[in-house]
């Protein structure tokens, strides 16, 4: 499996969340599909961010590396914010008319980085996360690469185990702490949910429900089986 290239000045990086999840799946963040018999097209991403974990070996060459980020996002001039290990896009809503899960949020498409601290030798915790999140080292790095389109993406080097662990964030949609994983804890809650390759809705944070996907299992795992071959983080293996 391709190892993407992801240390920098003593830090290493991995995506993590969402998108890092529709990578794997697919190559991408977004996808083109038809509902039942209506022959248009419908796009579905289902996060509106992305998600990095940081894991530097001194709290000063986070600092300098989460600097230098931000040097880059200015320069590059595509961005209405940038901010040390942040950046937010300008807003694209009128693209986002048929990805109904990214409207849900009514904020900006964005990126951030949460740092990871050694707890010992063999686990890394995550800084500043609401609940205890340990991860086991061997699981995330060295790094993977996933596919985006044609560019390498970094992700969790046993994506299936790590994302398996994974600790939601803040609280629920009715206010409370949610359910421990984010994403479920097997194969089939993470690679192919009931909601992507079936018709169970996809609850929002409005209240209101996104349409399942429906697409076959088949085109599932011939996208994850394409993604293993040419030496990417795939889903391949357990579906």
């Amino acid at each position: 499996m391709k190892r993407a290239s992801d240390a920098v000045q003593g830090c290493s990086y991995f995506l993590t969340g969402g998108n890092s999840i529709a990578m794997v799946r697919f190559g991408a963040t977004t996808i083109k599909y038809q509902r039942g018999e209506d022959s248009s097209d419908h796009f579905f991403s289902n996060d509106d961010d992305l998600d990095w974990f940081l894991f530097c070996e001194s709290k000063r060459l986070a600092r300098s590396f989460c600097r230098e980020v931000m040097t880059q996002c200015q320069a590059s001039g595509i961005f209405e914010y940038c901010g040390p290990c942040m950046a937010k896009w300008p807003s694209l809503a009128h693209m986002y008319r048929d990805m109904a899960v990214w409207q849900r949020y009514k904020q900006l498409p964005h990126m951030d980085a949460h740092t990871l601290s050694r707890k010992n030798a063999t686990h890394l915790q995550v800084d500043s996360w609401p609940y205890p999140y340990v991860i086991k080292e061997a699981s995330v790095l060295p790094s993977s690469a996933a596919k985006y389109h044609e560019v390498d993406v970094p992700v969790a080097r046993d994506p299936l185990s790590f994302l398996s662990q994974a600790v939601n964030y803040g609280t629920s949609y009715q206010g409370e702490r949610p359910e421990r994983l984010e994403y479920g804890a097997d194969c089939k809650s993470i690679a192919a949910p009931s909601w992507l390759v079936g018709v169970e809705l996809y609850p929002s944070q409005t209240g209101s429900h996104v349409p399942g996907l429906n697409l076959t299992l088949g085109v599932v795992k011939s996208c994850a089986v394409a993604l293993r071959d040419s030496g990417y983080a795939s889903f391949a293996d357990c579906l």
